[in-house]
């Protein structure tokens, strides 16, 4: 199939889609935790988007799947995925459960149990793309909120703006790695001696912070709370249960292009 978009022809490969969805849900099916063997289409969705960002990793940053990836309200999002999701399973014969919930994607749970058409699909996929997939769904699950995180900090997400096309190649997370992993012996001596005074510093600040926990649950806060006018007018107001007036926080633009985004030392 073949999509035309403003920044080109994009061919979609139905096939690979429907294979690496129905790889995904029988993987899942394997695990022993139950719970983490029903996945929904958000799920499904963002481990399609970690498998094909695995492969174009290695790729000069092309993807398996051949679909446009966009920065939606839930992260990285496709609407050629979305749409073959269902095709996938019900062709796998996978069991589709519907549930009552408030989030829309959280209607329909999807569910397979097939040890042979594991292997089948594992023989005919790339190994980064099937390693990836299992490391991922057995590490999240169906842990929604830390799948989202641990997608939202990967670099082609905190590289784009919401409805921007979001790039596989930029900022690999190999790459990343192999910086973080280079030999010691690259280091000078007093990089290295200066490395090893950090660490040393680091644990003596955790340690002191561990052993001040044990002795008290409480955080003081920081910065110290002020206690002027705003405090004494509103501290009686919530004594007495009277309702805060709500309001909208407007964000600059520019904070998806900030490089506190791509901070690998923020949370």
């Amino acid at each position: 199939m073949t999509r035309s978009w403003w920044w080109g022809t994009v061919t979609v490969d139905k096939g690979r889609v429907r294979t690496v969805t129905q790889f995904i849900l029988a993987v899942a099916g394997e695990e022993d935790d139950f719970r983490n063997r029903e996945l929904g289409p958000i799920h499904l969705v963002k481990y399609l988007y970690l498998a094909d960002l695995a492969y174009a990793e290695v790729h000069e940053g092309h993807g398996y799947l051949g679909v446009p990836w966009i920065f939606y309200h839930f992260g990285p999002w496709s609407v050629e995925v979305y749409q073959e999701l269902s095709p996938a399973l019900h062709a796998a014969g996978a069991d589709e459960k519907r549930i009552q919930s408030r989030y829309a994607d959280d209607f329909i749970r999807w569910h397979l149990h097939d040890r042979h058409l594991v292997e089948r699909l594992e023989s005919n996929l790339p190994a980064v793309v099937c390693g990836t997939i299992r490391r991922v769904v057995h590490t999240y699950g169906t842990d929604t909120s830390g799948l989202l995180h641990y997608v939202y900090r990967t670099p082609p997400m905190v590289h784009a703006a919401p409805g921007e096309t979001l790039q596989l190649g930029i900022g690999g997370a190999r790459q990343t790695q192999r910086q973080e992993s280079r030999p010691a012996e690259s280091l000078s001596r007093r990089q290295r001696e200066k490395r090893k005074a950090e660490r040393a510093a680091l644990r003596s600040r955790v340690l002191q912070a561990l052993s001040a926990s044990r002795l008290s649950r409480r955080i003081r806060p920081s910065p110290a709370p002020r206690y002027d006018d705003v405090f004494l007018m509103g501290h009686p107001a919530e004594e007495e249960g009277l309702p805060f007036e709500e309001a909208d926080v407007e964000f600059a633009e520019a904070i998806w292009k900030s490089g506190l985004r791509s901070d690998p030392d923020v949370p």
